[in-house]
């Protein structure tokens, strides 16, 4: 799986492993992980500093399990790890916007994402009601190309499609978007590949 919260009880793994110090008046992106009110033993910061858990980059796997097991002793870890529980899964729905769309892509920019959470991560965010932004179906088509999963980036546009099938214009839109990335991927739309097309003597589809 993509994510874990369960520690590996690697003692190996050290404090300066899991965070880095950094000025507090720094830029904080939409899933960058804070922490303050305590200090570390072994990490010592100054009243101007804060430790910023490492691995919320794009690009990144995530915070290591091992920054968990410090949930009892701090609260502000505890706080950070119901915060990233929400990782790749339904509950990003409650979300703000910023934070949603970032996580999400997160997740398909991680480098240990597999076919399996390529899919199940599609099918979470086709799922929530709502329409993805086109900035976010970009990760995923790009995820889909490293997975070389062809197929995956047409039923991404064939449920963004189904969703709104009374309001076009929006399809279109989404579409219009995003015809650079799918140029440069050399991705086809549903119609463009007769998917809307039943088999012969079958009718038209629904849709």
């Amino acid at each position: 799986a993509v994510v874990s919260t369960q520690s590996t009880g690697d003692e190996s793994v050290t404090i300066q492993d899991l965070v880095e110090v950094i000025p507090a008046d720094s830029e904080k992106g939409p899933i960058d992980i804070w922490l303050d009110g305590f200090e570390f033993p072994d990490l010592p910061k100054g009243p101007d500093e804060v430790y910023k858990v490492k691995g919320t980059a794009i690009g990144e796997v995530g915070p290591t399990p091992d920054m968990w097991r410090y949930n009892n002793e701090y609260p502000a870890v505890r706080e950070a790890y119901m915060f990233w529980r929400k990782y790749g899964t339904v509950r990003t729905d409650n979300l703000p916007e910023e934070q949603f769309d970032a996580m999400w892509m997160h997740f398909f920019n991680n480098p240990l994402l597999d076919t399996y959470e390529l899919r199940r991560g599609c099918n979470i965010v086709h799922d929530l009601d709502m329409i993805p932004e086109p900035s976010l179906v970009e990760h995923m088509f790009h995820a889909c190309r490293r997975l070389n999963d062809y197929p995956m980036t047409i039923r991404i546009l064939e449920g963004i499609k189904n969703k709104i099938p009374k309001d076009p214009v929006v399809y279109q839109w989404v579409l219009q978007e995003l015809a650079p990335v799918m140029e440069e991927l050399g991705i086809k739309t549903p119609d463009e590949l007769g998917l809307h097309i039943a088999p012969e003597g079958k009718g038209p589809l629904p849709y």
